[in-house]
């Protein structure tokens, strides 16, 4: 889908690649008209091509400064034609390109997700009229028992287990009526990705009395409190004072 994507974005780099053209275009030109009779012209620009290349390299400011200097030795005005040119290449072109692409990106890849859920609600309902071959409107538990089976022998899809089953189909069974209609069914893809959380097992303390009785619960909420933690850290500093007393 990313490279579906990509090719519906080559207009707009075309259209940026444009822009970035002419504007390398007229700079370059504009270069090459002002310091063509002057130390810049006859050591740096001295051609058209010459001079598109190093305003090209200019744009990257992999020569900046080097490649005005010669113009800055003759006037610090001159100078102010390349900072320019820098400001509005790498500050104003550079960031439009960026926002003019990600935008464009953003916006095809919302319709590249819009048809793809379009497919997918297509192929779901085109599945729920084949498992439905009384036409009744719905699916039952033992329907959608029998197509989870099915779906467990694909590879692909993650497996799930006969306990996720039943909460697969109480996750589709929204309305709770022991029946998955075709829009509930519309969730399945969904539904079987959920990883359901299994409650771990009760501790081997839960199982006496005493963990659940009034004083146990007062220690372990002073356990969990503040309180306990400042003892905690004041026995490390006496522990702390005592081993630089021992080791002095």
């Amino acid at each position: 889908m990313c490279a579906i994507t990509l090719a519906g974005l080559i207009g707009t780099y075309l259209n940026v690649l444009a822009l970035s053209l002419l504007f390398l275009l007229f700079a370059s030109w504009l270069a090459y008209v002002t310091f063509e009779d002057t130390p810049q012209g006859k050591t740096i620009f001295t051609s058209y091509g010459v001079t598109l290349y190093q305003m090209f390299v200019l744009f990257t400011t992999s020569n900046n400064p080097d490649v005005w200097v010669p113009a800055y030795k003759i006037s610090r005005w001159y100078s102010l034609f390349f900072i320019v040119y820098v400001l509005l290449g790498v500050y104003f072109l550079t960031n439009l390109i960026l926002a003019v692409i990600y935008d464009s990106f953003k916006e095809q890849f919302a319709k590249q997700l819009v048809q793809v859920d379009s497919i997918r609600k297509n192929i779901l309902q085109k599945a729920f009229d084949l498992i439905d071959t009384n036409n009744r409107g719905y699916l039952d538990r033992e329907q959608c028992i029998s197509l989870l089976n099915e779906l467990n022998k694909y590879r692909s899809l993650p497996k799930t287990s006969r306990e996720d089953f039943e909460l697969i189909f109480a996750e589709l069974d929204r309305s709770g009526d022991f029946k998955v209609t075709s829009e509930e069914f519309a969730d399945l893809c969904n539904t079987i990705a959920i990883k359901f959380q299994k409650e771990p097992p009760p501790s081997y303390l839960e199982k006496f009395p005493f963990y659940h009785s009034p004083l146990c619960g007062r220690l372990k909420s002073f356990v969990r409190s503040r309180v306990f933690e400042y003892i905690i850290v004041f026995v490390l500093l006496i522990n702390l004072v005592a081993v630089i007393i021992e080791t002095t």
